[in-house]
């Protein structure tokens, strides 16, 4: 049963960039996301609901894939203004946070030359930690780690990637799961241990492997289009 007091699907994903222009060249340009929501860089918000003391300016794009703002979840790029974007300096593709997000595509040869030929760096391919197949990893304009996979047959990407997915690196698996599950994420699959090279996490990372944690959990209204994947690196 769905909980009204709980969450129940995911609407947006925040994705912080220093330039709203880049952004959507990558994403929409050549990954095929759309904008169909705008903010006006001109009005104040509160800063509040993002931990922000004040008001703060920015430009805000909601990209969506082709399943469009009911049927999908939206990238939310922000290009902040004021105050300006802090760029975090480490490049430990371990540390906690979201570390990738997952994009389906209908053809990944044709994805991994278009983002070539874009000047975007792309690594070689890997078995995806978020898709659980054949992947490429690639990296944005502000360093946020892409994971593009080959849309399975009961997805249609012809029309652009589908936004389906993000992965989180957690210091504590077990903590972690226990919050999402308190606040309405289903277990999907359980912590397993599973071993894991930084060509995985990154682009141009080296191929040896560690054991770590991963575990998968969704929401229970869009549980077959939109994961979230936690790993607890050693």
């Amino acid at each position: 049963m769905v909980s009204d007091d709980l969450a129940r699907r995911f609407l947006h994903v925040n994705l912080n960039c220093e330039s709203m222009e880049a952004t959507e060249e990558l994403y929409s340009g050549v990954l095929g996301l759309s904008a169909k929501m705008r903010t006006d860089p001109t009005v104040p918000s509160d800063g509040a609901m993002l931990g922000i003391d004040g008001e703060t300016y920015c430009s805000t794009a909601f990209l969506y894939d082709a399943r469009g703002p009911r049927g999908g979840c939206a990238l939310e790029a922000i290009a902040f203004q004021s105050p300006p974007l802090a760029r975090d300096q480490r490049a430990d593709p371990t540390r906690p946070g979201i570390r990738g997000a997952l994009l389906w595509v209908a053809d990944l040869d044709t994805a991994v030359l278009a983002l070539g030929e874009a000047g975007v760096q792309v690594g070689e391919p890997v078995d995806g930690l978020i898709s659980g197949a054949k992947s490429v990893l690639a990296l944005d304009p502000d360093g946020v780690v892409i994971e593009l996979a080959q849309a399975p047959s009961d997805l249609d990407a012809a029309a652009g990637a589908l936004f389906s997915g993000i992965r989180i690196a957690a210091i504590d698996i077990l903590a972690t799961a226990q919050f999402l599950t308190a606040i309405g994420f289903i277990e999907v699959e359980a912590p397993t241990t599973v071993p894991v090279s930084a060509n995985q996490l990154a682009p141009g990372g080296a191929a040896e492997s560690v054991e770590c944690l991963v575990a998968r959990f969704a929401l229970p209204e869009d549980e077959q289009q939109f994961t979230i994947t936690v790993v607890q690196h050693p």
